[in-house]
């Protein structure tokens, strides 16, 4: 498949192992926190996969249940919370596509942009989870 058109599956692709995994997703759920922050860390350096957190770092992710209330805005923190703080994050931006006002009908603005990053910073890490823990 072309590359442009696989870009254009994204938020469907993500909004798929999304509902089918919610769990593995939830920040207070992670049964296996350390190999996930493990894989994180492994990739974490590479240029691309660097490229596309430092971007997302440039987002609050709003809290589209509320969101007047500025205290239940996500961030990913760079440093040493940067792996639960992009995982909380994701996990809003997951929420949001549920049951909030997150709108990706148009494959353009900061809700497109969003989604697209939370599925290319994500699928890495649950990709080489799914190899190491599923023959």
């Amino acid at each position: 498949m072309h590359i442009f058109r696989e870009r254009k599956l994204t938020p469907l692709i993500i909004i798929v192992i999304l509902h089918k995994y919610p769990s593995f997703f939830n920040p207070t759920n992670f049964c296996a926190v350390e190999v996930l922050k493990s894989i994180f860390d492994g990739i974490r350096t590479k240029k691309r996969y660097l490229n596309k957190l430092t971007r997302i770092e440039l987002f609050d992710i709003i809290n589209m249940l509320d969101p007047q209330n500025k205290s239940k805005y996500k961030r990913v923190e760079p440093g040493e919370k940067e792996f639960s703080s992009l995982i909380t994050a994701i996990y809003q931006i997951r929420c949001n596509l549920f049951h909030g006002r997150k709108d990706v009908s148009e494959k353009e603005g900061k809700d497109w942009e969003l989604v697209c990053l939370a599925y290319d910073l994500l699928f890495p890490i649950f990709d080489s989870y799914m190899k190491i823990h599923i023959v």
